[in-house]
């Protein structure tokens, strides 16, 4: 099963990830992990005073960006869970906002690989937002971003698309996550 965890910055989608990896590892399932690309390659092109970043080249980055995620995809082998931190989805909305336009062939790409998601479990904006070495965006844009993807993983997934509101026990959030995750695989999430 193939799961995104789609949201905006600073929603908690990478913690989210890594409570799952953990829990679904412990119940003993083999879980695999594609990574935020976008945060690692915003660190990499930082450290060789690179041009590829998001607010120097918004299409050249969403490329980087899909050609890292979907790269992985080949390489996934017999896993009972692919763990999704942010997907090549993302690019559609952020180049949205940024009123820029993915080249078509890029955005026809990305769509082939529409139907290997299984869920979309969609994170909810958390009450504290930050900035750091990669995430450099204000408040509001982020809002923007993040609305944005909302709309663009409904369009392209439906029925798909889970909600995980933001709650102040990290418990809960992931407790609700499990809870989709089981019933779409027809298990009691207790046994």
């Amino acid at each position: 099963m193939h799961i995104i965890v789609a949201g905006g910055p600073c929603t908690g989608k990478t913690t989210l990830v890594s409570n799952l990896e953990k829990e679904l590892s412990k119940r003993g399932y083999s879980v695999y992990v594609i990574r935020d690309w976008a945060r690692e390659i915003i660190r990499e092109q930082k450290e060789i005073r690179g041009d590829i970043l998001p607010w120097k080249n918004r299409v050249a980055f969403e490329i980087e960006v899909i050609k890292r995620h979907t790269s992985e995809y080949s390489k996934l082998g017999n896993y009972d869970f692919i763990l999704e931190d942010g997907g090549p989805f993302l690019a559609l909305s952020y180049c949205k906002v940024d009123n820029v336009e993915l080249p078509r062939e890029w955005v026809q790409y990305l769509l082939n690989f529409k139907d290997r998601i299984d869920i979309v479990l969609v994170t909810d904006e958390l009450s504290e937002y930050f900035t750091d070495r990669e995430r450099w965006e204000n408040l509001d844009y982020a809002r923007k971003v993040h609305y944005e993807i909302i709309l663009q993983h409904l369009e392209l997934f439906e029925s798909k698309v889970y909600f995980i509101g933001a709650a102040d026990d990290p418990s809960k959030r992931i407790r609700r996550a499990l809870e989709i995750i089981f019933t779409n695989i027809g298990k009691d999430l207790n046994r």
